[in-house]
């Protein structure tokens, strides 16, 4: 059996993840509960997403939110983007790391996005070549790679 690594890197995804679909809430709540898992000493955080304000109405002050990052310069702030204006929306509002999704699973692709996992996927080089050019990482994430609630087991060949 390998040695266990000597640590682990946790990325907290609650303010984005957590939010998401819920009710709206004040910008100022947000910014007690950035507070709260800044004070746990975790050095990555998920802050927001740059997507769609009517799609998800809880992450519409990501600009606003984004800007208040800076009192915690010990952290690394990353936002998932969903496309090519999000990738620009979030660099504009000072994010230097982003997180782009592609399911394997167009079940779920359709549902979280609203284009097949072929189109998601099709927009990943125009995504990172925005990101460089803007000198900010950008990191691509496969969701659904063994199941999908709409579709059930994902083939290894959409991986």
């Amino acid at each position: 059996m390998s040695a266990l690594p000597e640590h682990v890197t946790i990325r907290e995804v609650a303010l984005r993840d957590g939010l998401q679909i819920e009710t709206p809430i004040p910008l100022a709540a947000k910014l007690e509960l950035l507070f709260a898992i800044a004070a746990t000493g975790v050095r990555e955080v998920e802050a927001t997403a740059f997507v769609s304000p009517s799609k998800v109405p809880a992450l519409a002050d990501a600009p606003e939110f984004s800007a208040q990052l800076a009192a915690y310069p010990d952290i690394e702030f990353s936002a998932l983007v969903a496309s090519p204006n999000g990738a620009r929306r979030a660099i504009a509002a000072g994010l230097h790391s982003l997180e782009y999704v592609v399911s394997a699973a167009d079940g779920h692709s359709n549902a979280n996005v609203g284009r097949s996992s072929a189109e998601a996927t099709a927009q990943i080089a125009e995504i990172v070549a925005i990101a460089h050019d803007a000198g900010v990482s950008v990191e691509v994430i496969i969701a659904t790679a063994w199941d999908c609630p709409f579709d059930g087991p994902t083939p290894p060949e959409r991986v």
